[in-house]
């Protein structure tokens, strides 16, 4: 009897700590499955104790989703409404924290979550609504670029070699290269040319209005064509409790120590390097070895500014 009475309070304990966790908005993957792992040694157990758990939650009317590595209330027992210019003001900062990221925002970022869990089903399903708004083609705003969309579109389902000659930032001589057109990158203030330089094997990106010319080559790419697009890094300290994956990205493992490993796939090389030396000392690429070079020259280009 001793033994159930126990059984029944830690469980109780298991439970309540997972509903602080969901509460405060702070229910990673890694942390949630750690109120398991201790006590079932066996972390294919502990999934399936998890869900046991989210389960019971469920039938008590507490609605509890997955999304991007956490564990989220969409029902909480205390609820926030906000009006909408109140709601417009929070996605500003809170696009603008994801868009400027470093140490000093992590706590800003942080309390933004636990509001946000916090939020009403209503509330959350008008941000949903304004995150698709924010995927919309804007290509009715460049009309000047028509033309030039419309080839690009057409490039961007064929097999061919392209060449383009643009202008790089900051230089008033154009530069030429032999690409394979992936895709086109549609912003509210810009538009871009998503490639796959074909000397380098690497993605990148052209601004639409630094490009003087684009035409196609009588030679396709190959049938096993490849790239190498795949870029794998650590992340440690508060970084790694607070980072919140992008869509091209997932968890791939991680330590005792609260490191995790992420593997980023697609996204431009030029945009991830300067996202990643805003991670400073709590980012550590681990491949591919082309990409630790890049990341090498730019610091070195910035220490040069110093001597």
């Amino acid at each position: 009897m001793y033994e159930e009475n126990q059984k029944q309070i830690e469980s109780c304990i298991k439970l309540f700590s997972l509903m602080k966790l969901l509460l405060d908005g702070n229910a990673s993957f890694l942390k949630v499955m750690s109120l398991f792992e201790e006590a079932e040694h066996n972390s294919n157990t502990a999934c399936v104790t998890l869900n046991k758990y989210i389960n019971t939650l469920k039938i008590f009317g507490i609605n509890i989703i997955k999304d991007s590595g956490c564990y989220k209330i969409l029902n909480p027992p205390y609820k926030i409404n906000l009006s909408d210019v109140e709601l417009n003001g929070f996605n500003q900062l809170y696009y603008f924290l994801n868009e400027i990221e470093n140490d000093n925002n992590l706590d800003i970022k942080v309390f933004l979550k636990s509001i946000q869990s916090r939020f009403s089903e209503k509330l959350q399903a008008d941000i949903l609504k304004e995150k698709s708004k924010n995927q919309t083609d804007f290509t009715f705003y460049y009309k000047e670029f028509n033309d030039k969309i419309r080839i690009c579109k057409k490039f961007c389902t064929e097999e061919y070699k392209t060449e383009i000659v643009y202008y790089k930032l900051g230089n008033k001589k154009t530069t030429t290269v032999q690409a394979k057109i992936e895709k086109l990158i549609y912003n509210k203030n810009k538009i871009k040319l998503g490639i796959i330089n074909l000397s380098t094997m690497e993605p990148s990106s052209i601004a639409m209005d630094k490009i003087v010319c684009i035409r196609q080559l009588p030679t396709k790419t190959l049938p096993n064509f490849r790239t190498n697009k795949t870029i794998i890094f650590q992340i440690s300290n508060r970084l790694a409790e607070n980072y919140t994956p992008r869509k091209w990205e997932y968890l791939d493992s991680f330590d005792d120590e609260g490191n995790k490993v992420f593997i980023n796939k697609d996204e431009d090389e030029n945009e991830l390097l300067h996202r990643i030396l805003r991670y400073k000392t709590n980012c550590k690429i681990l491949s591919p070895q082309s990409f630790k070079n890049k990341l090498l020259e730019e610091v070195d280009k910035t220490l040069q500014l110093y001597e």
